[in-house]
């Protein structure tokens, strides 16, 4: 038997007590980014909310030594971040990666 849950019933993730950190958190942490054998694993490490935008850590489940911070805006959506994830190189080195103004340092 299925149990279908009308959406208007569903909260909101405010109306649970989730902030924006643990909402990117829960979006972010342990994502499959990529395809194929390039692809990984990332763990968020941590989150820092700066105003509207937010700084996140995050490493390889495959190489935790490689670091990747992300700068996402409040505007930035979940496909935005996986995308700019992707675009980096499979196993390269600790970089900054802009997703506010979609670039790579």
């Amino acid at each position: 038997m299925t149990l279908a849950i009308p959406s208007q019933n569903v909260p909101s993730p405010s109306a649970l007590g989730l902030t924006a950190v643990d909402e990117w958190f829960a979006a972010l942490d342990h994502t499959r980014i990529g395809v194929g054998p390039d692809s990984s694993v990332a763990e968020v490490l941590g989150i820092h909310a700066d105003g509207d935008t937010f700084w996140v850590q995050v490493a390889r489940l495959d190489n935790p030594y490689t670091e990747i911070i992300l700068h996402i805006s409040s505007a930035s959506t979940v496909d935005d971040v996986r995308d700019a994830l992707a675009r980096r190189s499979p196993r390269g080195d600790s970089c900054i990666v802009d997703v506010v103004n979609r670039d790579v340092k």
